[in-house]
């Protein structure tokens, strides 16, 4: 199983978003096995939880997505296209 690190998400988003960037905020929500704040125009959360479910929230830790089949691929098209679509940044 992929397990998210502040590497692989940096590198994915600033490859599709402008002006992105991610911090690793694990200590700040230690219920989850891995935490990053995603910042840009909006603020979001990336989370893994124990059972290796990847949550995707808003600032205000809205559920926007939910991947429960350990597919970052899916994951992560959803989320970019959230970003793009919310904060109107060309991909």
């Amino acid at each position: 199983m992929k397990s998210l690190s502040e590497k692989y998400i940096e590198d994915y988003l600033t490859s599709k978003i402008v002006g992105i960037t991610v911090i690793d905020v694990d200590i700040d929500f230690p219920q989850y096995e891995n935490a990053f704040h995603v910042e840009g125009e909006k603020d979001y959360y990336l989370f893994e939880n124990n059972d290796n479910h990847f949550i995707f929230t808003d600032g205000k830790f809205n559920e926007k997505y939910r991947e429960e089949e350990n597919d970052l691929d899916r994951f992560f098209q959803k989320v970019v296209a959230t970003i793009t679509q919310e904060e109107d940044t060309p991909a």
